[in-house]
């Protein structure tokens, strides 16, 4: 009961008038690295974080160690407004207030323990949360929300299949992450009147869905300076977590996009290593279910720049511009992002600033 009246209040500090399909940075399985790129990374073999993005770069990411790694949105309005509404009660001028100052706003945050050897990965993700909330019409506000509390276990390995010297292709890769998931959710509009008359509770009831899943990766590797390499992945395949075309096509409610559903994505790359650091370029292109329908307004550059224990992370899409920076040492790295984004895509008149922030403690 208190876990729910908390997440309840959370949501409506959190605050467009037709909210539909929803994006997001932080996805399942996200570290600060892939999320300061937006996910653009498929093909940055040689950055050490990168089988997160496809597991058929597994066999590029040496080393065994245990890694606790955490990385989520920061608003410091956010936390303000939630100071308010936890200590003080909830009243109707109050809602009316944080709608004039912003009508949608979201909150993701992912957790990760990990055991890494040469041959697999084993993790456990005992949070991903992700809550949306969209707050319509003055006069009289109605309240949308999603909500989501998902934890998943997962095994992951990679091998290379083939190998030559070449400078073409010159090795190809297959990798694949096998997944257990509990996915806690709500996807429910209610009005003012609603909250005045009723619990919180009452309001915000959560339905679970459980299933096992997996990710499958390819990567095929040119050596030739002029050639990119070449990654093909699909996320979330045989899960039971469907894109829902009737909430994408309502007035009101919000619908995740490329989060939970199985998506899938072709990406074009290359990495160079300089006298003055090493360079990663990621171009990715996605597509509905697996390999279906593209969505090229979603397609990301991603740009990693590194050079010893720094790294310059930035990615540019139609609905996000991000740039982000990692120091790492070797025990410990922390890393800081600022983003200007549109999780409603085109619905959203302009582009909203955050900030991201991410720690990871290698043991």
């Amino acid at each position: 009961m208190r876990a729910v009246n908390f997440i309840f209040i959370f949501l409506l500090f959190l605050g467009i008038t037709e909210a539909k399909e929803v994006t997001h940075q932080v996805r399942p399985n996200s570290n600060f690295e892939s999320t300061a790129l937006n996910n653009s990374c498929s093909t940055m073999f040689s950055s050490p974080f990168s089988y997160k993005c496809n597991p058929a770069l597994f066999p590029y990411a040496s080393g065994n160690n245990i890694q606790f790694s955490m990385v989520g949105k920061s608003e410091g309005d956010s936390i303000e407004n939630g100071k308010k509404l936890i200590f003080e009660p909830i009243t109707e001028e109050e809602i009316r207030e944080l709608f004039k100052k912003k009508s949608y706003n979201s909150f993701t945050f992912n957790s990760d323990i990990s055991f890494k050897t040469k041959w697999f990965e084993l993790s456990y993700s005992p949070y991903y949360l992700l809550a949306d909330l969209a707050i319509y019409n003055p006069t009289f506000p109605e309240i949308a929300i999603h909500v989501v509390n998902q934890e998943t276990l997962r095994a992951t390995s990679g091998l290379e299949v083939f190998k030559q010297d070449s400078q073409y292709i010159s090795s190809i890769s297959l990798g694949a992450g096998l997944f257990y998931y509990k996915h806690l959710y709500e996807n429910t509009v209610f009005s003012l009147y609603d909250l005045a008359t009723q619990r919180p509770n009452q309001l915000v009831n959560f339905k679970s869905k459980y299933g096992v899943a997996s990710d499958l990766g390819l990567f095929i590797k040119n050596d030739n300076v002029f050639t990119p390499n070449i990654a093909l992945k699909t996320k979330n395949l045989f899960s039971k977590i469907k894109y829902n075309r009737q909430n994408a096509n309502s007035a009101l409610q919000l619908e995740s996009f490329m989060a939970f559903e199985n998506y899938s994505t072709f990406a074009l790359g290359k990495s160079y290593k300089t006298f003055f650091g090493g360079i990663d370029l990621n171009l990715e292109l996605p597509f509905l279910g697996p390999f279906k329908e593209v969505t090229s307004e979603q397609t990301t550059l991603g740009f990693r720049y590194n050079i010893k224990l720094f790294s310059l992370l930035t990615n540019y899409s139609n609905y996000y511009r991000g740039v982000g920076m990692l120091f790492e040492s070797e025990n410990f790295n922390i890393g800081i992002s600022y983003s200007k984004e549109k999780d409603l895509a085109y619905k959203q008149d302009k582009f909203e600033n955050s900030v991201y922030a991410g720690v990871e403690i290698v043991l």
